[in-house]
């Protein structure tokens, strides 16, 4: 910064401690539904995004799992099956609708849950469930 008669000053930040970096999750998805009927062993799943940062932005990665054995939550998502065998990239932003077909795994009632994750490795809990008790045949 100039002073005036040639004089200037310089300023130095100096930042201590943990760096600041995304610490807030994505949000939890509360809309996952069936999204019309469940016919010849496909059923369509629905729900509204989550972002990076709660609903804003984009999510890195989503997984959608599911278990014959009941309700998925947070203590048994390890035990639920990925469909896609893990994270898979997410390409929605957060807000709008997502429409998923899923296929008949050889289970009656299946339950349904997803959760995404962000850049950071922040991850949101886990959705509301969606169940499956028929496939349609």
């Amino acid at each position: 910064m100039d002073l005036g008669m040639g004089v200037t000053s310089h300023a130095v930040l100096q930042v201590r401690g943990a760096p600041l970096g995304d610490t807030l999750p994505p949000a939890r998805v509360t809309t996952l539904a069936l999204d019309g009927p469940v016919l010849n062993g496909e059923a369509t799943l629905i729900w509204t995004a989550a972002g990076d940062d709660g609903f804003d932005g984009r999510a890195a990665e989503f997984d959608i799992r599911y278990s014959a054995a009941g309700v998925i939550n947070d203590g048994n998502w390890a035990a639920a099956t990925s469909l896609f065998g893990g994270w898979t990239p997410n390409y929605v932003d957060g807000g709008y609708t997502v429409d998923y077909l899923v296929n008949d795994p050889g289970a009656v009632p299946v339950w349904y849950a997803v959760r995404y994750r962000d850049a950071a490795g922040n991850t949101g809990v886990t959705s509301n469930n969606c169940q499956v008790s028929t496939w349609g045949y």
